[in-house]
């Protein structure tokens, strides 16, 4: 999530791309408290367990990136080293 942090910074000012994060499984209000504790300042999609099953997401964490046209562009499943520098290659793109 650090990584996911760094990259929210990185583009909010681009109205292109939106980092945000889905909550799945998890209590709501536990997952704020944790989330207020980390300092994380991207959005969360709560009870998103429809939407991951839309998507395909079977395991967590997995990092998604999705196109203006609703295209994955990206997917990783599992806590990757190098998730940042993943992301940012497929949104060079989008940039």
């Amino acid at each position: 999530m650090p990584q996911v942090q760094v990259l929210h910074s990185k583009y909010a000012k681009n109205p292109q791309i939106v980092i945000l994060a889905m909550n799945v499984g998890d209590d709501n209000d536990k997952m704020k408290k944790w989330w207020a504790e980390k300092k994380y300042t991207f959005p969360t999609l709560n009870d998103a367990d429809e939407l991951a099953g839309a998507y395909g997401i079977k395991a967590f964490p997995a990092s998604i990136v999705i196109g203006p046209d609703g295209m994955v562009l990206h997917a990783t499943v599992g806590s990757a080293h190098e998730v940042e520098k993943q992301i940012e290659e497929a949104l060079a793109g989008l940039e």
